[in-house]
């Protein structure tokens, strides 16, 4: 729960940030929304009682029936202006997180890149920013909650002027819907959760068809089939599980609704029996009729906005744990030039969630001008060493010293600008040769 509503408070924090006049906006619209909303029935019970007294002056009757024009234009309007503002700032809002994101990225620690779990953080992060909007969905959800709830409240406490059995009928009728609601976001988010690695696995497979150099290799070697099989067979598994829990969600939504309307005929019944019986008129059973009718649309789209809220949160939640992940800590002290020799003096060091070191008490001494070739077995710590070597990890135990100077107090800026690499895999980005081999410096000439 703490989790949570940390994760709120970032949220809220946040798109006010990415976007404040539009923040701004929506809430002032929602509040708009919540009071026309509870203005309505009660207008409609007004405007009844009003025309057909004798002697009513018509400048109340006019007046009423203009504010409750205004009551049903509302929403329409609101759902123009707050479409037209999304749509220029969408564009701010993506680019504020996805800053946020790529601001952190550049922080983590290397090492924690070898470790599976943040690289699945990593995946689902991405996902979420590439959903573009999120977090303002999520924001926008939970003022849409606050405003349906106070606005279904003041409904009932309207119809509950006239018996209360009428709000105790209303509020039965929420339970079902919330379970059924709270149900498929569970059964959904448990399957979106699992089905994590199966679509990635699709995907993958799926490359293979419409990559270059793999169609190359399905043609010479002949295994267009036994991919097509392999990815048939993740896919059907993928789909299968997709339509089991949509049949058992259908199932239960069924018998939900069946349940909400069962109570808004009772509530309707109720209301017909006062009038009859004369202890409520025909402009306050009005009322009721325009209450049931916008509590029961209000209620479902509130129950909705909770559970849409829940699921949205999930990829919200996804995004924020990304800010989990270990950081950098960078060093003070500026690189000075090397001179004589770094000394690598027992060095231990061991991948998160790996059970035995990579590298276990090695040590020697480079000195400037000297070619130094390291042999071993695959998985013998070749690659992890020249890492350490370099400055990108840092030992778990023992010490680098490049001329006396520890690489954990170095500042990892000035020890790059000194060190080139040429790693066995490297990333080919889509620009021109020079920018690949210089694009550690483009400002070097």
């Amino acid at each position: 729960m703490n989790k949570t509503l940390r994760y709120i408070g970032y949220i809220f924090k946040d798109c006010y940030k990415a976007f404040p006049i539009f923040f701004l906006v929506v809430v002032v619209m929602k509040v708009i929304d919540t009071v026309a909303m509870i203005a309505e029935p009660i207008l409609t019970a007004d405007i009844l009682e009003l025309a057909a007294a004798k002697e009513t002056p018509k400048e109340l009757l006019i007046e009423a029936i203009v504010l409750y024009g205004i009551c049903i234009a509302w929403g329409p309007i609101a759902g123009v202006v707050k479409k037209a503002f999304y749509s220029k700032e969408s564009v701010e809002g993506a680019k504020y997180f996805g800053n946020k994101m790529f601001g952190f990225s550049k922080k983590i620690k290397l090492e924690e890149l070898e470790n599976p779990d943040v690289l699945d953080k990593f995946n689902k992060a991405d996902v979420a920013v590439k959903k573009n909007g999120t977090q303002f969905e999520f924001l926008d959800n939970i003022i849409a909650i606050i405003g349906r709830a106070i606005g279904c409240m003041g409904m009932m406490i309207t119809v509950g002027r006239y018996s209360p059995i009428l709000i105790i009928v209303g509020l039965l009728g929420i339970i079902p819907i919330l379970w059924v609601r709270l149900y498929f976001d569970k059964m959904y988010t448990a399957l979106r959760r699992y089905q994590s690695n199966i679509r990635r696995r699709c995907a993958y497979l799926w490359s293979l068809f419409t990559g270059k150099e793999s169609i190359k290799e399905m043609r010479v070697m002949g295994f267009e089939d036994y991919l097509i099989d392999k990815w048939e067979r993740t896919n059907t598994e993928r789909v299968e599980d997709i339509r089991k829990v949509s049949l058992d969600v259908s199932k239960k939504e069924l018998i939900g609704i069946v349940i909400v309307n069962l109570c808004y005929s009772i509530n309707m019944a109720i209301a017909v029996y006062l009038m009859i019986q004369g202890k409520i008129s025909v402009g306050e059973f009005a009322a009721c009729m325009v209450a049931f009718s916008s509590y029961h649309v209000n209620i479902q789209m509130l129950m909705w906005n909770i559970v849409n809220g829940v699921h949205i949160y999930h990829a919200v939640e996804d995004y924020y744990d990304y800010f989990t992940i270990p950081t950098e800590t960078d060093g003070n002290t500026e690189y000075k030039s090397f001179k004589d020799k770094i000394v690598v003096d027992n060095i231990h060091f061991r991948y998160n969630g790996s059970t035995r070191d990579a590298l276990s008490g090695f040590s020697c001494e480079i000195k400037k001008g000297e070619h130094v070739v390291i042999v071993g077995e695959n998985g013998s710590g070749k690659t992890t060493f020249s890492k350490l070597l370099t400055g990108a990890y840092l030992p778990s135990t023992g010490s680098i010293t490049y001329d006396n100077q520890k690489s954990e107090e170095l500042s990892r800026k000035s020890l790059y600008d000194h060190i080139s690499v040429v790693p066995q895999d490297f990333v080919h980005y889509n620009f021109t040769l020079g920018e690949n081999i210089g694009i550690s410096d483009l400002n070097r000439k």
